[in-house]
């Protein structure tokens, strides 16, 4: 029995709160899975159609543990304001192996929440995520709200990260003004996604199966046809 106490990143639990299920009848999935060891931290969410995780080296726990914080503990990190500088604290989330308690906020007292820790299995996200070195590049359909949900967990994850363009082994998180993720495509099988300049963040993404239920791609279109009125 033990007080597991861990520093996490703001931008980190605002970028995976996109990836997380919220209502889902696997309860289980609505919440953000915390894997804790003394060598750092996992920090996972899923909804079963796209994963996210961020390793942190430098949020160790004394003694390894898994748990779930539940999604209304995730969205109270929304709340947290920025300070003077316009810079935003740390998150400070305690768990108590005894009570299963899980208390999110900041290391002062301005943000503050407890609930406890939602029981179940957590899907093993290892397995889930691809080889990309595998990948054989065969392009995909995706539902178009999990592409602008990549987008927008890019965005949340880089906010405060410091682009260097002179480093090209990690190069700078925004190119040209954009926001760059990196889709190592695969066919019908998930593809992997990355984050240019966040080397501590993997995501997948599940493709549409057109030939689920035995339908075709749709064809593709006229264009001259199309642009043309006569």
């Amino acid at each position: 029995m033990a007080l597991i106490s861990l520093t996490l990143q703001r931008n980190h639990i605002r970028a995976l709160a996109c990836f997380m299920a919220e209502a889902d009848i696997r309860y289980y999935l609505n919440g953000l899975k915390v894997e804790a060891s003394p060598q750092g931290t996992f920090l996972v969410a899923t909804d079963g159609h796209r994963l996210g995780v961020f390793r942190d080296d430098s949020a160790k726990a004394p003694e390894a543990c898994d748990f779930i914080i539940p999604a209304q503990l995730v969205k109270t990190v929304k709340t947290v304001k920025a300070g003077k500088a316009g810079n935003y604290p740390d998150i400070l989330v305690t768990f108590d192996t005894a009570s299963q308690l899980v208390t999110v906020g900041t290391a002062g007292i301005d943000t503050q929440a407890t609930a406890k820790a939602i029981e179940g299995r957590y899907p093993d996200w290892r397995r889930v995520i691809p080889d990309a070195s595998k990948a054989s590049g065969e392009g995909a359909h995706f539902q178009p709200e999990y592409v602008a949900d990549v987008g927008k967990a890019y965005k949340l994850a880089a906010h405060g990260v410091k682009a260097d363009a002179k480093d090209k082994a990690n190069p700078a998180h925004k190119i040209n003004g954009t926001y760059t993720a990196r889709w190592f495509h695969d066919g019908n099988k998930g593809t992997l996604v990355t984050f240019d300049g966040i080397p501590s963040f993997l995501g997948v993404v599940m493709p549409l199966r057109m030939d689920a239920h035995g339908e075709k791609p749709p064809a593709a279109p006229d264009v001259k046809a199309f642009a043309s009125l006569s």
